[in-house]
């Protein structure tokens, strides 16, 4: 019984810990936020409003994973929740390609985007979760593809049961992954 408290309490500190720690950094994190916005409406120059956009862009996927480590604090709670809003797959993929574009130009790589169907309906989901995926794969990709071309294909399926699937798939040249792996990271 003793044991069962100390874990108790101990999972009640790392979860203190870790709501307090995301509150910490997301302040320093809103101010890149503010002055990227004040960047924005000062600067003329399409090549310098671009990279603010991407610092932007950096900043706010970096407070969306803040918020994902303040989720493992929700899990251990069984307080997990996806965000529903509308977006569309366009800005989601804009948004993608503007955070990974240094990474891509710097390993010289380029990221082919496939021609979006025209029949994509705005969706309703959680587009910074999806958002934090489609940077991991587009990230990775440039990493570990030893080729130069990487291509981002969508493709939209049939509704079923009033819900659009929409895929998203990356493909590149690397090594990939080994079928342990698959099966621990996908289990």
């Amino acid at each position: 019984a003793e044991a069962t408290a100390d874990l108790v309490k101990a999972n009640a500190a790392k979860t203190e810990f870790i709501a307090r720690m995301s509150h910490e950094l997301r302040n320093p994190m809103n101010g890149v936020v503010g002055l990227s916005e004040v960047l924005l409406q000062r600067l003329k120059h399409p090549e310098d409003r671009s990279l603010v956009q991407t610092l932007r862009a950096c900043a706010g996927l970096l407070d969306q994973m803040i918020g994902d480590v303040l989720d493992v604090a929700r899990i251990d709670s069984n307080q997990v929740a996806l965000e529903s809003r509308p977006f569309t797959v366009a800005s989601l993929i804009e948004d993608a390609m503007a955070i990974v574009a240094w990474d891509a130009t710097r390993l010289d790589k380029e990221i082919e985007v496939g021609t979006l169907p025209a029949d994509i309906p705005a969706l309703e989901g959680d587009p910074g979760k999806l958002q934090q995926i489609l940077v991991n794969f587009l990230s990775n990709a440039c990493k570990y593809s030893t080729g130069t071309r990487i291509h981002l294909r969508v493709t939209v399926h049939a509704p079923v049961s009033h819900r659009r699937i929409i895929r998203l798939e990356v493909e590149d040249e690397g090594p990939g992954l080994s079928e342990q792996d698959r099966e621990r990271i996908f289990e």
